[in-house]
């Protein structure tokens, strides 16, 4: 049941990974480790969309709730305006919900800690 999910998310995160690393011609380091890094993001996703399936009772109803989350985590995030002109609690959540705020910091000390037993990386 979660099997094609997971894959699409997979070839998903993978393509956006690829055509990133292309024109930008970024160092994605251990290749191992990202791998580890998209198979678990593409759980975690797959997870996050099935509860959500739970829960809608509505097609219109799941296109508000998506809405919410992506465009909502976006603008908390700081992708459309400067999260230092937001209100205290906004900047605080925001640091949550950017992809350079907490999550990134938290995947960078796992690959130095983890990272560095399992596939030799270092952080």
């Amino acid at each position: 049941m979660w099997v094609p999910f997971i894959l699409m998310s997979v070839v998903q995160t993978s393509a956006l990974i690829l055509f990133g690393n292309l024109p930008f011609n970024v160092n994605l380091g251990n290749l191992a480790a990202m791998a580890v890094m998209v198979i678990c993001l593409a759980v975690a996703v797959t997870g996050i969309g099935l509860a959500l399936t739970m829960l809608i009772r509505s097609v219109s109803q799941g296109l508000v709730v998506t809405q919410l989350i992506t465009l909502g985590g976006a603008l908390l995030g700081g992708l459309w305006v400067s999260t230092d002109g937001m209100p205290g609690i906004a900047q605080l959540i925001g640091k949550f919900t950017r992809s350079t705020g907490l999550n990134m910091h938290c995947w960078k000390l796992w690959l130095t800690v983890q990272g560095s037993r399992m596939f030799g990386c270092r952080g």
